[in-house]
C-alpha cells in the first residue's frame, strides 16, 4: 500500500502540527496531527503514533469535546509505556487527569499538583507551565482563588521572563490570572494584564474571545456598564462554545443583577437559559444515551483498572487495593510466570510474546473455580491470583491450572506449537489475619524458589 508520507515528511508535518499547536491555530494542528497519526500507523512507527494521539488528546480537550478523548485514552494507555518517551508520558497523564476532573473522577487536585511537582523536578519549562495553567483553571472552577493566587504569584515570574514558553500557555495563563485576581477583587491587577496582553501581542486567535470578555468584567467594576456589555457582545459572537465561558457569563448575570439593570439580567439569563437547556436536550438525546452507555463515569473507572492485552485486572486494581491495605484471613494469594520468557521474545519476538502472556491469561480467565477470585496482570509475564479462600479449599484447583498451562500446546500462526513451563510461587494465611502486600511478599519468594527448576509450585503457609 502506498505510504501517506514518507518519514522524513511525517517529521515535518508533525513538527509543523506542534508549532500550530503551540500558536493556539487548532485549524491548522488538528487536521496534520490526524494525518501523521495515519501515516505513523502505516510506517509501523509507534513513537510517533502515540505521540501524534497524546498532542490530539489535547486538542480536543481544549476544544471541550470530552467525548471523543475517552477512545484516545483507551488507546494510547497501553502503548505509552512502550513508546512514548518521558515528556510525552507526562502529557498524556495531564490529558488523564483532565479527563478524570471533567468527570468528577478521583482526586484531581492531588493529581495535578503531584504531576507539576514530577515534571518541575525534570525541568519541562513549557509543560511545568502547561499542568499549572490547567491546574489553576481548576481552582476557578472550583472556586477555590486563593489556592489559585498562590499558584499565579509561584508562576508569575517565570512568565515574565521567560520568552521561549510556547504563545499559547502565556496568553492562557494570563487570562487564568485575571479570573483568579478579578474573583479576589484585585481590579488593578487586572488592568495590568489586560494591557500587558494587548503590548505584547500575545493574544491567540482560537481563543480571542477571552479578551474582549475578560475586558468586560473588568470594566463592569471600573467603568461604564454599557461599554462592558459591548465587550461581553463581541466575546460572544467569536465564541463556538457557550458552555466554555458559561462562569463568566454567571459572573455578568450577578454583577447586572447588583445594578439593577433587569432588562439586560433578563437578556443574559436568556442566553444562559437557552445554553443549559441545550445542553439538558443532549444530555437526554439518544446521542447521549449512547455516549452514557459507553462512556459512563463507572465504564470508565473499570477501564482504568483493565489490563489492555490481556482484559484481566491490572496493576492499578492491584495497588488501588493495597492502598486500602486490607487485613485477610483464609486467603492464597499465587504469583504465576512464564518461565524463560526472555528467550520466547528474543527467539520469536515480542508480538509472539505478548500472544503468549494473552495464551496464559486466556488459560487463567477461563478456569476461575470461585467467582470471587481476582486474576491481575501484575506486569510482563507476570500474573497475580487473588483468593479470598484457605488454600485447602483451592490447593486441588490451582494443581489444576499448572497442569493445564503445562500440558496445553501452545500455537500462534506461522510458528510450530510448543509448550509453555509455568512456575507458580504460593502464600496463604488460615486463621492469623496478614495483609495482602505480605502475601505478595512470600509468594513473590515462592516462586523464586519455584523458578530455580523452572516449572514448579511452591507453597507457603504465613503463621
Amino acid at each position: 500500500m502506498e505510504k501517506l508520507f514518507t518519514l522524513e515528511e511525517q517529521q515535518r508535518k508533525f513538527l509543523l502540527a506542534q508549532q500550530s499547536f503551540k500558536d493556539g491555530d487548532y485549524h491548522i494542528a488538528e487536521p496534520l496531527f490526524r494525518l501523521v497519526i495515519e501515516s505513523a500507523f502505516q510506517h509501523e512507527d509507534y513513537d510517533m503514533y502515540v505521540s501524534a494521539m497524546v498532542w490530539l488528546e489535547r486538542i480536543l480537550i481544549n476544544t471541550s469535546r470530552m467525548s471523543e478523548v475517552y477512545p484516545y485514552i483507551i488507546l494510547v494507555n497501553p502503548l505509552i509505556e512502550k513508546y512514548g518517551y518521558e515528556e510525552i508520558k507526562e502529557r498524556h497523564e495531564l490529558s488523564c487527569i483532565i479527563f478524570n476532573a471533567y468527570n468528577r473522577i478521583g482526586q484531581p487536585q492531588e493529581a495535578y499538583k503531584k504531576l507539576l511537582c514530577e515534571v518541575s523536578a525534570k525541568g519541562y519549562t513549557d509543560l511545568i507551565c502547561t499542568v499549572a495553567n490547567n491546574l489553576m483553571y481548576y481552582f476557578v472552577d472550583i472556586g477555590e482563588h486563593q489556592e489559585g493566587l498562590r499558584l499565579y504569584y509561584q508562576m508569575k515570574s517565570l512568565y515574565e521572563d521567560n520568552t521561549t514558553i510556547s504563545r499559547m500557555a502565556r496568553y492562557m495563563f494570563w487570562i487564568y490570572s485575571f479570573e483568579l485576581l478579578y474573583l479576589n477583587k484585585d481590579y488593578e491587577e487586572c488592568q495590568r494584564i489586560l494591557i500587558w496582553l494587548k503590548e505584547r501581542d500575545i493574544i491567540v486567535d482560537s481563543f480571542y474571545f477571552m479578551y474582549p470578555i475578560c475586558q468586560a468584567l473588568l470594566e463592569m467594576r471600573i467603568g461604564s456598564i454599557d461599554q462592558a456589555l459591548i465587550y461581553f457582545d463581541d466575546g460572544l459572537a467569536q465564541t463556538v462554545d457557550l458552555m466554555s465561558i458559561k462562569f463568566e457569563l454567571n459572573l455578568l448575570i450577578d454583577v447586572l443583577k447588583e445594578n439593577e439593570r433587569y432588562k439586560d439580567v433578563i437578556k443574559y439569563q436568556s442566553i444562559l437559559i437557552d445554553l443549559l437547556n441545550e445542553h439538558y436536550d443532549f444530555e437526554n438525546s439518544s446521542e447521549r444515551t449512547t455516549i452514557i452507555q459507553n462512556f459512563s463515569r463507572q465504564f470508565y473507572e473499570s477501564q482504568l483498572y483493565v489490563d489492555q492485552l490481556t482484559k484481566v485486572q491490572n496493576r492499578n486494581f492491584y495497588e488501588d487495593l493495597l492502598k486500602k491495605q486490607q487485613q485477610v484471613k483464609n486467603y492464597t494469594l499465587f504469583v504465576l510466570d512464564i518461565d524463560r520468557f526472555k528467550l520466547i521474545n528474543d527467539t520469536y519476538g515480542h508480538a509472539v510474546g505478548d500472544e503468549a502472556i494473552k495464551f496464559v491469561a486466556d488459560r487463567l480467565k477461563s478456569w476461575n473455580p470461585k467467582h470471587d477470585i481476582s486474576i491481575v496482570r501484575y506486569g510482563g509475564d507476570e500474573f497475580i491470583g487473588l483468593i479470598p479462600y484457605g488454600y485447602e479449599v483451592v490447593e486441588e484447583d490451582i494443581k489444576e491450572l499448572h497442569n493445564l498451562l503445562m500440558q496445553t500446546p501452545f500455537e500462534v500462526a506461522d510458528i510450530e506449537a510448543f509448550p509453555l513451563s509455568v512456575s507458580i510461587g504460593i502464600a496463604h494465611t488460615e486463621e492469623s489475619y496478614q495483609l495482602i502486600d505480605q502475601l505478595f511478599r512470600v509468594a513473590d519468594a515462592a516462586i523464586y524458589e519455584a523458578k530455580v527448576r523452572r516449572g514448579q509450585v511452591v507453597v507457603k503457609e504465613i503463621k
